[in-house]
């Protein structure tokens, strides 16, 4: 029983530092700093070899725009790259005179571990439709203090313990905001026609007309 206890013990302390010091050295988590000339806030989950998550472009919590993003993270050379999907939310308050994120962005980014808890994304970022149009430098560090709370914070917190499941990612992505601005087909209005039918009279000296309408669809 004292040797179960004991095993159970090294079992606990392997993975409280072993498993922290993993958590502490991938990419996927909370990134803040700046993109371009704009403050952000990217949350990045990692599913193989593609990237998920939220990006949010803001001045203050009250005055922001937020995108799903999608991307890839090449394992060999350290490079994440990820790009505003989807307009999920915007906020602003009555005293903001401009709202970040109006452009949707690219970003390629260098994942860099210098050395201690310190990490880093740092690499250029450029409108998502458009690589040629640059938007200026990338520097983000990795935060465990997010500004904004969402549906991949619990995600983040409990990926080495199970929320890396290819499934429980997926159901977030399936569950998450939809896109602010949906195109809906707009229907066509249904066009009344006056349609003057003559009337057979029983006294041929007087003459009756009867106004029906019917309906045409285009």
């Amino acid at each position: 029983m004292q040797r179960f206890t004991f095993y159970l013990s090294l079992i606990f302390i392997f993975t409280v530092c072993f498993g922290s010091k993993a958590n502490s050295q991938m990419i996927t988590g909370t990134w803040k700093g700046k993109i371009g000339r704009q403050k952000a806030e990217i949350k990045i989950i990692q599913k193989g070899d593609s990237l998920t998550g939220t990006s949010y472009y803001y001045s203050s919590a009250e005055n922001f725009r937020r995108y799903s993003i999608k991307g890839y993270f090449d394992n060999r050379t350290n490079e994440a790259v990820w790009w505003d999907d989807q307009l999920l939310e915007e906020k602003s308050s009555r005293f903001s005179f401009s709202m970040p994120g109006k452009v949707p962005l690219l970003s390629r980014a260098d994942f860099n571990c210098p050395g201690g808890d310190k990490m880093m994304l740092n690499g250029k970022a450029s409108e998502s439709k458009n690589e040629m149009s640059p938007k200026g430098e990338v520097t983000l560090d990795k935060s465990d203090n997010p500004m904004f709370t969402d549906e991949w914070d619990w995600i983040i917190e409990n990926y080495t313990v199970g929320t890396s499941d290819p499934e429980i990612i997926d159901s977030i992505v399936g569950i998450r905001g939809k896109p602010l601005y949906v195109e809906i087909a707009a229907e066509k209005p249904a066009i009344v026609e006056p349609i003057i039918i003559k009337e057979s009279p029983q006294n041929p000296q007087k003459s009756r007309f009867s106004l029906h309408c019917r309906q045409l669809v285009r």
